[in-house]
């Protein structure tokens, strides 16, 4: 499958905007963001801002 990723990754300081995105085999993003450490969760609302929802693997309330 493909998603959305930031180039350059978050963790590696790359900016949270949207011009910043492409479309990439999911497999392969989610294995290397996995190897850099905790993997965010997040979504564009309704002004087109893009905001944290949470990290993989923590307990929504």
């Amino acid at each position: 499958g493909k998603c959305y990723g930031f180039f350059p990754a978050l963790a590696l300081g790359g900016s949270p905007s949207v011009k910043h995105t492409q479309i990439v085999d999911a497999r392969v993003h989610f294995t290397l963001l996995a190897q850099m450490g905790a993997v965010r969760i997040l979504r564009l609302n309704e002004h087109d801002n893009i905001e944290f929802v949470r990290n993989v693997g923590e307990k929504t309330s």
